[in-house]
């Protein structure tokens, strides 16, 4: 619970970077048990833990509106390039049993919108300028920048979809939160601290 003096329940061993399903039932995460390693998942009605993808460099998984995809980040390939996906959460245990992931093209830190098939992504263009944050169609297609400071990351997208909630240490010199009106591009910076402020979560209301 979100309250004072409240205690941790500890829900899945050897996991990281937890992203709910829309209706509660499943968390999805960052795998590292060794034999499990890639994306996977905890299913609260069967008690049980699944598995989704078999790559240990797959991170970062958000979840579609619907519930029935998760779009995610990866360097999986040779080249070691960062790449935006989008897979299945079909649960299987051997790489083989496992949905293939749709590769969508460059960019890391992918977030789904809350209500439309619109990926917020960590990116540049195809000649590695203009970084900042993009948006794309679910297919990779319709590629738009929305901010111009070459390390913004992780970006979030509010609850009602206005807002973008992201992390930078290229606007200030620290990394700080910045949150991005989707209206008139407006940034507004939301913290001040010579620590490292980032991995911005939203209150269910947007608040």
């Amino acid at each position: 619970p979100a309250a004072p003096g409240s205690e941790a329940a500890l829900i899945v061993r050897n996991a990281k970077q937890p992203a709910l399903q829309p209706d509660g039932k499943v968390l999805a995460f960052r795998s590292t048990q060794s034999d499990q390693l890639g994306l996977g998942g905890y299913d609260f009605e069967a008690d049980g833990r699944v598995r989704y993808t078999s790559f240990e460099e797959d991170s970062t998984p958000s979840w579609s509106p619907a519930g029935d995809r998760i779009v995610f980040g990866s360097n999986r390939t040779g080249d070691r390039v960062w790449r935006i996906y989008i897979v299945e959460p079909i649960p299987g245990v051997n790489p083989g049993d496992l949905a293939e992931a749709v590769d969508l093209g460059f960019g890391k830190d992918p977030d789904w919108h809350p209500s439309e098939n619109l990926i917020v992504f960590k990116g540049c263009d195809e000649a590695g300028d203009n970084c900042g944050l993009w948006t794309m169609g679910i297919d990779g297609s319709e590629r738009t920048p929305i901010t111009d400071g070459f390390n913004d990351s992780l970006p979030r997208w509010s609850p009602d979809g206005r807002s973008i909630a992201f992390m930078s240490d290229s606007r200030d010199g620290n990394w700080e939160l910045y949150r991005l009106s989707v209206a008139d591009g407006k940034v507004t910076r939301l913290t001040e601290n010579p620590a490292d402020d980032g991995h911005p979560a939203w209150h269910p209301d947007g608040s």
